[in-house]
């Protein structure tokens, strides 16, 4: 496969994502990096409620620079501030590689104990 048309520029250290699908793969392999830090913030509050389970919404888009910005958590169920604070600190803290243009994403994460 030629990956040139995936990127802006032929020099690696600078390149830039440009098409739909490089985008999206780039994003979702971070996300599988990522997603362990999203559980740390489970575990840390399933000790202070161990009923906490559910299904949580993550919107946000990933800037032309690679990181995050509009961070929304939102519970499909029961709510839980603490929890939800978490993963809106982890994610906005996140980084992509560098892209194009802005990229919206939304996940949907589950968690039982």
């Amino acid at each position: 496969r030629d990956w040139s048309s995936d990127v802006c520029s032929s020099d690696l250290s600078s390149s830039v994502l440009s098409t739909p699908s490089a985008i999206t793969r780039a994003v979702r392999n971070s996300l599988r990096q990522y997603s362990r830090q999203l559980n740390d913030c489970y575990d840390k509050q399933l000790v202070v409620d161990d009923t906490l389970q559910g299904t949580w919404q993550v919107a946000f888009t990933v800037e032309e620079n690679g990181t995050t910005s509009g961070v929304v958590v939102t519970p499909k169920g029961r709510s839980n501030a603490d929890f939800e604070s978490c993963v809106n600190r982890q994610v906005s803290s996140w980084t992509f590689p560098r892209i194009s243009s802005p990229h919206p994403y939304i996940k949907e994460y589950s968690f039982r104990p």
